[in-house]
C-alpha cells in the first residue's frame, strides 16, 4: 500500500509539474505543418501507430489537432515516471527507485519530447 501511495505521488508530481511548464512555455511551442500533417496521417516513422489514432480521437472532442497533442504529449510523459518508478524497484530497490522517479520528473529530455508536437 506505501508502494501504490509513492507511485501515486510520484505520478500527480510529473502531472502538475508538466501542466504547469505547458502553461509557463505555451507561448513557445511551434508546430511544424510537415509533422503534425504527416502525424495525421500516420505517415511520420517518430511516433508509435498509436499516436495517430489517439490524435485523431482526443482531436474529436477537441477540435483542434495542436491540443490534442499537447493532451497526449502531457499524459504520455506523466506516464514515464510510474514506469521508470516500477521497473528501477525490479532491479535496485526503492530507494533507488524513488531517486529515479523524481529524476524522470525534472529529466529535461523528457521535458522536451513533451513539447515536440
Amino acid at each position: 500500500m506505501k508502494e501504490l501511495t509513492t507511485v501515486i505521488w510520484l505520478t500527480l508530481s510529473a502531472l502538475i509539474f508538466r501542466v504547469f511548464l505547458y502553461f509557463l512555455f505555451a507561448n513557445e511551442i511551434v508546430v511544424g505543418a510537415d509533422v503534425t500533417q504527416m502525424s495525421i496521417l500516420g505517415l511520420n516513422t517518430y511516433w508509435t501507430p498509436t499516436y495517430p489514432i489517439l490524435l485523431g480521437i482526443f482531436t474529436i472532442f477537441t477540435k483542434s489537432v495542436v491540443q490534442s497533442a499537447v493532451i497526449i504529449s502531457i499524459i504520455a510523459a506523466t506516464l514515464i515516471v510510474p514506469l521508470t518508478f516500477c521497473l528501477v524497484k525490479q532491479s535496485y530497490g526503492k530507494q533507488v527507485a524513488l531517486i529515479a522517479g523524481i529524476l524522470a520528473i525534472v529529466l529535461p529530455h523528457f521535458i522536451n519530447s513533451m513539447f515536440d508536437i
